[in-house]
């Protein structure tokens, strides 16, 4: 069996390989010979395996983004609700800063 992804990826070679063996094969028509187009059927067969390479990489982008999403989404929610209720106003008024900061060592 192959691994999750494996399709994905090769379909993702696939879409940067395809149009440079299409021209390839429009060269090699072109020099052997050019009264006999036959390369346009290498170009439907071609065409057809690119777009349905396509699909697969658009929906496993789409499926990604929004896993994305949806953890981004169930973190925030947890967030809050571990954060309990909001804190009253700190003394003078000073806010604390929405995001905790650490302080970085320069070196």
């Amino acid at each position: 069996m192959l691994a999750p992804g494996f399709r994905t990826m090769k379909s993702v070679g696939f879409l940067f390989k395809a149009p440079f063996i299409l021209a390839m094969l429009f060269v090699i028509n072109l020099v052997t010979s050019p009264g006999h187009w036959w390369v346009q059927w290498a170009a439907l067969g071609i065409g057809i395996a690119w777009f349905a390479a396509l699909l697969r990489v658009t929906r496993a982008v789409i499926l990604a983004g929004g896993l994305a999403a949806l953890g981004i989404y169930l973190f925030n929610r947890h967030a809050a609700t571990a954060a309990g209720p909001a804190p009253g106003p700190a003394p003078n008024g000073a806010r604390p800063p929405d995001i905790p900061t650490v302080p970085v060592a320069k070196e």
